[in-house]
C-alpha cells in the first residue's frame, strides 16, 4: 500500500534563484515587498536549488491512500 502525507511545516529553507542574465530588475525592486519579489524571482527562474532546510515543526495535515 502506498499513502500520500501533507504536511503543515514552519521553519527556513534558503533557495538559490538563477534568472537570465538579459533580464532586467523590475523597477521599484528595491522597495518592493519580499512577497513581490519572491513572485517575481519565481515567475523569472530557469532553475532553482535548496541550499538549506531546518525545519522546526511539522504536523501531519492530509493523508490519504494512493491507487
Amino acid at each position: 500500500m502506498k499513502f500520500r502525507v501533507s504536511y503543515l511545516v514552519s521553519g527556513t529553507r534558503v533557495v538559490e534563484v538563477h534568472i537570465p542574465d538579459n533580464v532586467a530588475m523590475p523597477e521599484g525592486w528595491a522597495t518592493m515587498p519580499n512577497e513581490q519579489k519572491d513572485e517575481w524571482l519565481f515567475s523569472m527562474q530557469t532553475t532553482s536549488r535548496v541550499l538549506m532546510e531546518d525545519l522546526d515543526y511539522a504536523e501531519a495535515h492530509k493523508i490519504s491512500e494512493v491507487p
